[in-house]
């Protein structure tokens, strides 16, 4: 067998793979609909590698890890998980405001793993007491295009509170955009 008859075989073995797992998917989404319930996450892998080891097609998932770079020159590492996460709190925090907005709320998460004063991952960040509201459940396309915009670029790399109303009483001042009034460190 030729390596070129390998590599059809295993396309045809993920595809097989994929196909067989789609009524159970489906499956799992009718029931809960079924009993009124929002249907649990399905996490599906990012990457699948096909590894051969001693004749046998092994499938290997890995989760994808996407690495943000501020103008600081600090990277951070976040997960399809984890982005999802901060999709949900942007809607939490910030879904009844502006795009701007809900990038601006973004930015204090983000500006937030860069800084020396708060924890280094999104998730201890995003779960610190106190610090945001509970997450949604749920988040809007809207959201996730301001999470990703963020992602790409920020549009304010100083920012790290917020408050509805008035400025947060640590950091000084910034500006108010829509219902929050944003200060920086």
């Amino acid at each position: 067998m030729t390596r070129k008859d390998n590599i059809k075989i295993n396309v045809f073995t993920i595809a097989m793979i994929f196909l067989s797992l789609l009524p159970v998917a489906f499956t799992i989404g009718a029931f809960c609909k079924a009993i009124k319930e929002q249907p649990a996450e399905i996490i599906k892998p990012d990457v699948e590698k096909v590894v051969e080891i001693k004749g046998e097609t092994i499938i290997k998932t890995e989760q994808v890890k996407i690495y943000v770079t501020s103008a600081q020159g600090k990277t951070a590492e976040l997960t399809e998980p984890e982005i999802e996460l901060l999709a949900r709190l942007v809607h939490a925090e910030a879904g009844n405001q502006d795009p701007i907005g809900k990038r601006l709320v973004a930015d204090v998460i983000l500006n937030r793993i860069d800084s020396d004063r708060f924890p280094d991952n999104l998730t201890d960040v995003v779960t610190a007491a106190g610090q945001f509201t509970e997450p949604a459940t749920s988040y809007t396309d809207s959201d996730m295009d301001a999470v990703k915009q963020e992602l790409g670029g920020r549009l304010d790399e100083n920012v790290l509170y917020f408050r509805t109303g008035y400025y947060h009483k640590h950091g000084t001042p910034a500006y108010q955009h829509g219902a929050h009034y944003f200060s920086g460190g």
